[in-house]
């Protein structure tokens, strides 16, 4: 498939996303099991002391298909993922992936506009928003400085915020398939401190716009995402948790 540009001089973290099928049933994420042992076999190789460019890993399942397991890895540079993903230990790793996997593994990249790990919840959403390729290089920069799903006047100390902080977006850097068009996938990550809250955000929290027009944030996100071409909209949710930054034996 063509790759996507990406025109912006911003640096951007690189990210893979493993997409796994594991049934419910699995051991995998107990470590006594031998279903345990050999997850741990797949992620303890992920650490800074082994990979040279290597941020940060975080795994979990799919709230809304919870048969679907993201394993996900963090790098300084896409030329750091690129090099470990050629080297023998990733091949092994994901022929490992492939016998614990009902399903063939999928690998996609994102380049993300800070870390995506710093400020993960039980409820993080994952949220894909497609948009017609190729793009020009404003539409695309436009697209990446949405002002996304954060207050425009945040609550009082009283009152419960809806985030554990302002969501990070990025570019998929592949073209993917929607209906048979291509298309450019922007990936938003929002930090939902629980399902009821953000639904209260996108339902309440509003925005003024130039001449004092109030209009809801969510409305507002879409309205502007509509007006640069957006084609869908996909979110899931996902508890993640971190792969250790070091293992004990």
């Amino acid at each position: 498939m063509a790759e996507s540009s990406n025109p912006s001089p911003r640096k951007f973290i690189a990210s893979s996303w493993t997409t796994l099928t594991i049934p419910l049933t699995s051991t995998f994420s107990d470590d006594e099991t031998e279903e345990g042992k050999a997850w741990t076999t797949i992620i303890k190789p992920l650490t800074r002391e082994n990979l040279p460019g290597f941020l940060h890993g975080i795994w979990g399942r799919v709230t809304e298909t919870p048969e679907v397991i993201w394993l996900v890895t963090g790098w300084k540079s896409s030329e750091a993922l690129q090099k470990f993903e050629e080297s023998s230990m990733c091949i092994e790793q994901m022929k490992k992936l492939e016998s614990m996997s009902t399903s063939p593994p999928n690998t996609v990249h994102c380049s993300f506009t800070g870390f995506f790990w710093d400020r993960l919840t039980p409820h993080t959403s994952i949220t894909d928003i497609y948009f017609p390729s190729p793009l020009s290089p404003s539409t695309h920069d436009k697209i990446l400085s949405l002002r996304g799903l954060r207050y425009f006047m945040a609550p009082g100390r009283s009152k419960p915020s809806a985030y554990t902080g302002t969501g990070v977006r990025g570019w998929m850097e592949k073209v993917q398939k929607l209906e048979e068009k291509e298309v450019a996938t922007v990936r938003f990550v929002d930090y939902w401190n629980s399902e009821e809250l953000e639904q209260k955000f996108k339902e309440s929290a509003g925005i003024f716009l130039a001449g004092g027009v109030g209009k809801g944030i969510w409305e507002h996100f879409l309205e502007e995402c509509r007006e640069l071409g957006m084609l869908g909209i996909k979110e899931v949710h996902c508890a993640f948790e971190d792969i250790p930054a070091q293992f004990w034996d």
